[in-house]
Order: C-alpha cells, then structure tokens, then sequence
C-alpha cells in the first residue's frame, strides 16, 4: 500500500484581489433608491459613460446625488444589479467578442439566473439591458429566450410568450356600420 503525503501543499489562489466596492446611489423609473458598485455598473456602457461624465468614478463620491436610471423599474433594476455584480470581475471584451457569435455559451450561474424568471420579467430585463448597453446580458437573455423556444409548438409558443390567438385579439377598428 503506497504511503500517504501529508504534507501540505501551498495551493495557487483562484480568487483574484478584490478591492472594497464603491457604492453608488441609484434611482430607478419609479422612484426606488437601489445600491450598487460602481464596478458592476460599469458593465453597462450608458451607465460607464455616465458615471464618468458626472464625476461619479472619483474616490469620494458620497456627496452625489442618485444617478437616475429612466425606463427600468425597481425590481428589473435590481436584477440588473445582481447580473453585474455577479461578472463585475469579467472582461467586457469577452461580451463584446461574443456579441457576433451564432453559438453563445451560456455559463450555468447565468442559466440558472435567467431560467428562474418568468418569460414577461427576462423580456424586461432584456429591454433594460438593451437600454443601459450591457452586451453579456442582452446575448445570454436573449439566447435564453431562443432555447425555451426550441422544440416547441405554435400553441406551446403562444403559451410561453403570452400570445393570444388570432381570435383574442382585441379589436383595433374604430369604424362603425353607421358612418
């Protein structure tokens, strides 16, 4: 029986140094004041810009007021937040080479993220990532949106996406039989 090694080897770390965050108020279409880390918002290339134009990447930024985010509510801003958060630490060139492919990898932290949504909240967290230009979440949304879609039927499509049938359209006429 071979001997056992004991002793301990020094393991190379797989976490990166972190730096303490830098949090920023912001406030959502409907008035919501949410937190988040200046890096994670940085994903996003509308908010980039406009936490540089503003002054908002200095070091002290406590005195700022909250950086309005127009057209997303509270709640799909929050999962915008917990999205960037979660690839603060990514390389946005990786999102951005993506962006082109026809076959994107979606990683499973993400799938499990954007597999546990509703189909009516992934549509507006899509929409609000196609607002604030965050490339990663718009390619894994959307190519979420593509695999539940896979295999189905019409009527299983309808079902999924909320479509009613032709049928249960309401009517958009506006002329009467007496004009």
């Amino acid at each position: 029986m071979p001997k056992k090694n004991n002793s301990k080897r020094p393991q190379a770390s797989s976490m990166k140094p972190t730096t303490p965050p830098r949090m920023i108020q912001l406030t959502s279409s409907d008035g919501i004041l949410l937190q988040a880390d200046i890096r994670a918002l940085i994903l996003s290339s509308t908010l980039a810009s406009t936490i540089k134009e503003l002054g908002y990447d200095k070091e002290d930024c406590t005195d700022f007021k909250p950086l309005p985010v127009n057209n997303v509510i509270a709640f799909t801003l929050k999962l915008v937040i917990e999205w960037c958060d979660k690839h603060k630490e990514d390389d946005p060139a990786i999102a951005q080479a993506e962006k082109d492919k026809k076959n994107i990898f979606i990683p499973s932290w993400d799938r499990h993220f954007l597999g546990r949504l509703p189909m009516s909240n992934l549509f507006d967290l899509i929409t609000a990532a196609y607002h604030l230009d965050i490339t990663g979440l718009i390619n894994y949304g959307c190519k979420t949106v593509a695999n539940s879609a896979k295999g189905k039927s019409t009527e299983e499509m309808r079902e999924l996406f909320g479509i009613p049938e032709p049928w249960e359209q309401p009517s958009t006429s506006t002329a009467t039989w007496d004009d």
